[in-house]
């Protein structure tokens, strides 16, 4: 199956127009035609607003897309008890943009990646909604750990920490 006829299905099954879907995921009417046609591949981000607003798996999207599946691979380590307290501790709150779980689904994420030798431990761990998890994997992949915001903000405090 292609994306085109998959999201075409969807959208059908959830009776919603093309111009509903583009209300909902705030991308254009013609770009989403282009994209039921296999006309245009939408981006990561765009997928994410897709998959959400069909209630579509974005991990299937994903493959389908061709696209990596590292933003939503680290779900699966982190034990259900700490993903928890991160949540609590993050007040239910993306990080980054600062939604929450009646506008955007969270996740879990490393500040520091385990490729940078991050590890999966409470004071490692951070809440953000899809859209900003992808933002920042490739921000860092773009720009480097060091530049991101949340490193910096983490480095700092643990600076702090061990001066003390």
């Amino acid at each position: 199956m292609n994306i085109g006829e998959l999201l075409r299905t969807a959208r059908k099954e959830k009776q919603i127009t093309l111009r509903q879907l583009s209300d909902l995921t705030h991308i254009s009417f013609s770009q989403l035609g282009k994209i039921e046609r296999d006309e245009h591949k939408p981006t990561k981000e765009n997928s994410l607003k897709i998959a959400e607003a069909l209630q579509i798996s974005p991990t299937l999207l994903f493959q389908i897309l061709g696209y990596e599946q590292e933003p939503f691979a680290l779900s699966h380590k982190i034990d259900p008890l700490v993903r928890y307290k991160v949540f609590i501790r993050d007040n239910l709150k993306c990080r980054i943009c600062g939604n929450g779980p009646s506008k955007v689904a969270l996740d879990v994420d490393l500040i520091v990646p385990e490729r940078d030798g991050g590890e999966i431990k409470l004071e490692n761990l951070v809440s953000l909604c899809k859209h900003c998890l992808i933002g920042r994997t490739e921000f860092i992949s773009s720009e480097g750990l060091a530049e991101d915001l949340l490193f910096k903000k983490n480095k700092l405090k643990s600076t702090l920490n061990n001066s003390h």
